[in-house]
């Protein structure tokens, strides 16, 4: 009952209260010591970065999320994922220039990471490099073409330098992936008004 309160306040606080509760109970009830908890098997690296990415999915602050990653790299140095994952978070932390060592780091590992390409070109445009992002994103799509998300951001920052009609092309690819992509169709009626085609950009 008190697990599944309704009000946040008025659930356990973490597992180990909950715990010594039940240990205590259990000792009222039958007069003997609680069994000693389960002990799994030691977390491993893997299981260290998926356990960042959930804590992340349930809003753990950045700050304990990097720990994770970081004792997942501490045990696999070679583990691409823990090292994106690691500069997301550092990103979030705005310590754009150490995200960017963490994405270099997983690309080291995994030359073929797109989302790491895709993420390092985030930082690239966050610092105002969008030449450098523009090409992280080029590498992005050449590794993995049909998704609206890398169109779109190549979009952008081809919108940013100027070159309109190549942003439009993106766009529309980003489209032709996803039609329901709202800032997709947003980005393509901004680049048709500036185009000075109105009517195209309403619709």
């Amino acid at each position: 009952q008190r697990c599944l309160a309704k009000t946040p306040d008025d659930r356990f606080p973490d597992f180990q209260v909950m715990r010594e509760l039940l240990r205590e109970r259990y000792m009222q009830e039958t007069g003997s010591p609680a069994p000693q908890p389960a002990k799994g098997d030691k977390l491993d690296s893997r299981d260290l970065n998926n356990k960042g990415v959930n804590l992340q999915t349930l809003g753990c602050p950045p700050e304990e999320l990097l720990s994770y990653y970081e004792r997942a790299l501490e045990m696999d140095p070679s583990n691409a994922t823990a090292w994106s994952n690691r500069g997301n978070t550092l990103s979030h932390l705005a310590r754009l220039q150490d995200a960017l060592a963490s994405y270099e780091h997983a690309l080291e590992m995994d030359p073929d990471y797109y989302r790491a390409w895709f993420n390092k070109g985030l930082q690239y445009s966050k610092l105002g490099r969008d030449l450098e992002a523009l090409d992280c994103f080029d590498r992005a799509i050449e590794i993995r073409i049909h998704d609206e998300g890398m169109w779109f951001m190549k979009g952008n920052t081809l919108y940013k330098l100027g070159r309109i009609q190549d942003a439009l092309i993106c766009y529309e690819r980003a489209l032709e992936v996803n039609p329901q992509l709202g800032p997709g169709w947003a980005g393509k009626g901004l680049v048709l008004a500036d185009l000075e085609q109105p009517d195209d950009a309403l619709i």
